[in-house]
């Protein structure tokens, strides 16, 4: 778990290792220690080891770190600067390949603010060029990305359309879209925040919605038809033919495999889109308090099982 605090005066990173019971299993290790603001890690496990970025306000700017860490939480790598542009670099999002990390983060270079991809190796220098993923009118915010064994998913809430609605885009792993960007919710009601996870079959996705008139966490799964939701002709199974395209954690739905290429895997089938994502269905509300429910994170368990957690102010003060 990482995370920021400033029990010693400044905001700084923070690391603590638990058990599966949540039970610390050491003291919690500072990252980082310096006299700016350190802001929104995001961390990932490699297999023996973690990546781990931030944000920190050296100059002017702000601007996205990232460093490696031991299964102890040990630095093996020096603190390495991301982005360098005079502008902001906000909110970086981490994932791994098995050889590889992605990053996104959202980056107001061109005033407004879009998302940017990045690929780094092990020790977290680049490997490709920054790549601009979004380009519109709106403010593209909270980027989060997951890896799907060949692709990443990146999901992200923006204005384009005059209220706050979640979208998603598929990269390979140097950061060439697969398809055009799609829009998941659509609604008068702001969806913010969101949470992405790769379930071994389709991309899940959690996040704050308003339209019930408070901010509630809401969870659905998006199928990857590559034609049109309905089509007599899709290759996606379950309820994907009802014209829902989100599907709630407990549907039996998924995409049948196509191992087109002979590679031995069966996700072929899963480069494509349903357009009909952007009906508007609103997933599984997961909360229904009387205050507000933001900040999600979502984690997948296996089993068909979701794991959540978030912040929510029913008591009188946000706790999680």
């Amino acid at each position: 778990l990482a995370f920021r605090d400033n029990r010693h005066g400044n905001w700084e990173i923070f690391l603590a290792r638990l058990n599966a019971a949540g039970v610390k299993l050491a003291p919690e290790i500072r990252i980082t220690n310096n006299s700016s603001y350190s802001a929104s890690p995001s961390l990932v496990w490699t297999g023996n080891g973690y990546g781990l970025t931030w944000n920190d306000i050296p100059e002017s700017d702000w601007e996205v770190y990232f460093v490696g860490l031991d299964a102890n939480g040990a630095t093996v790598t020096p603190e390495r600067r991301v982005t360098d542009v005079e502008a902001a670099s906000w909110y970086p999002s981490l994932a791994w390949t098995g050889t590889l990390f992605g990053l996104v983060w959202r980056d107001e270079r061109n005033d407004a603010g879009d998302i940017y991809f990045i690929t780094l190796d092990a020790a977290g220098l680049p490997l490709t060029a920054e790549e601009r993923i979004t380009d519109d009118a709106g403010t593209s915010q909270l980027p989060r990305l997951a890896w799907q064994g060949r692709r990443f998913s990146a999901v992200w809430y923006d204005n384009r359309d005059g209220n706050n609605e979640l979208y998603i885009d598929r990269l390979t792993d140097y950061g060439t879209e697969v398809f055009e960007e799609r829009r998941l919710t659509a609604d008068a009601g702001d969806s913010r925040a969101p949470s992405v996870v790769w379930t071994g079959e389709v991309p899940a996705v959690a996040w704050s919605d308003f339209r019930a008139g408070d901010w509630e966490i809401h969870l659905g799964r998006v199928p990857c038809c590559p034609n049109l939701d309905g089509d007599p002709d899709s290759v996606c199974t379950g309820d994907t033919n009802d014209g829902n395209p989100f599907i709630g954690p407990s549907e039996d739905e998924r995409c049948d495999g196509m191992d087109t290429d002979a590679d031995g895997l069966v996700d072929e089938v899963c480069d494509g889109f349903c357009d009909a994502w952007q009906n508007g269905n609103a997933g599984t509300r997961v909360t229904d308090a009387a205050g507000s429910s933001t900040a999600v994170d979502l984690f997948w368990i296996g089993t068909n099982a979701h794991l959540l957690a978030w912040q929510d102010d029913r008591d009188g003060d946000n706790e999680v």
